[in-house]
């Protein structure tokens, strides 16, 4: 998969940015499918004290689909920063409900931090823990490595790597620097795992009337995502990968 981000001061407010997120790539389950993930911040920021802001992503693995809205926020300290996302999931396939991404990270020096966070998602609650190393600079941006795992309820458990190139640092040199005053944390595309692991419903259910109202959903559902107790509750036919 690939994942590209770009985010700006807004015009006349430069205490306000805002960030697109948009990832592609290919999904290998029972069929190959299109994976997609896309993702909106609007935030307010001091690189002294921290930032909040409100947050929507929306991810697909054909056909199935799921939403995250809701608030997110920073706190910094001289070498440590604490971010959380709180948030209703919502879509087409999943239980609307509540989740959470929390992460304290730790710089070793301004271009090396690890991480260590809690998850709650569909599937249940995780553990997460990642790094990210930036290497020397080039021409007006720089290239890092990085990389992170998580495991928990459900079975469940990740790992991811790879290598981002950040261009248009401005005065933000260092990794640092860049995570305070550029760009906010990329949470896509971990918001598809709340949709990799379904079952066919024995009784079609509707969605909340507001996600019909938006026009989001507009049918009955036939199949539902989560964990695999829940999964074996509503479904006699088992899980399915999609």
């Amino acid at each position: 998969m690939v994942v590209g981000s770009v985010s700006s001061p807004i015009l006349f407010f430069p205490s306000f940015g805002a960030q697109f997120d948009l990832a592609a790539g290919r999904y290998d389950g029972i069929v190959v499918s299109q994976s997609l993930a896309a993702a909106g911040h609007v935030f307010w920021r001091n690189p002294q004290i921290g930032m909040f802001g409100l947050y929507v992503d929306y991810g697909k693995l054909a056909p199935l689909h799921l939403g995250r809205l809701g608030i997110e926020a920073a706190l910094y300290g001289d070498n440590w920063t604490i971010e959380a996302l709180l948030a209703l999931e919502f879509g087409q396939y999943v239980r609307t409900r509540l989740v959470d991404e929390i992460d304290i990270s730790y710089y070793f020096n301004e271009n090396f931090k690890a991480s260590i966070g809690h998850r709650l998602t569909s599937r249940g609650n995780m553990v997460n823990a990642g790094f990210e190393k930036q290497f020397a600079s080039f021409g007006g941006g720089a290239w890092s490595l990085f990389g992170e795992a998580e495991a928990g309820q459900d079975s469940f458990h990740r790992v991811s790597a790879g290598i981002r190139f950040a261009f248009g640092f401005g005065d933000a040199e260092t990794l640092l620097q860049r995570d305070r005053a550029n760009g906010v944390r990329i949470r896509i595309p971990r918001n598809l795992a709340s949709i990799t692991q379904c079952g066919f419903v024995d009784v079609p259910f509707s969605d909340p009337q507001w996600l019909h109202d938006i026009g989001l959903v507009s049918r009955l559902n036939t199949t539902t995502c989560g964990s695999k107790s829940y999964i074996s509750g509503v479904s006699s036919t088992g899980i399915f990968n999609p």
